[in-house]
């Protein structure tokens, strides 16, 4: 072995080159595009356009949940519960929809 102390391996692994070194956040990166011909000419629209498809890709919901260590225990109980919610809220419209009243 050419080094002797692990900790000093040479200029590859020197305290300068590890804070240049690219930080990789995620392993699929997502691109989201909006071009201002598409959405008419309006900065406006063109804005709300991106931001609607920032929301459908879960961007920013990944990016939060991602912030901080959650347990998978936690994580399968939020989806139990969020599963839950989802299908009592359409319930509910399926029975407004047709009229539905439980006595």
């Amino acid at each position: 072995m050419k080094y002797k102390n692990h900790r000093t391996r040479g200029p590859r692994h020197s305290r300068q080159n590890r804070k240049t070194r690219p930080q990789i956040k995620s392993k699929r990166s997502v691109n989201v595009e909006v071009f201002l011909d598409e959405s008419g000419g309006s900065f406006d629209r063109m804005l709300r356009k991106f931001i609607k498809k920032v929301k459908k890709e879960g961007i920013i919901e990944k990016y939060r949940d991602r912030m901080y260590y959650e347990k998978p225990s936690t994580k399968r109980r939020k989806d139990r519960i969020k599963k839950r919610q989802n299908a009592q809220r359409l319930e509910a419209e399926r029975r407004e929809k047709h009229k539905i009243k439980y006595d």
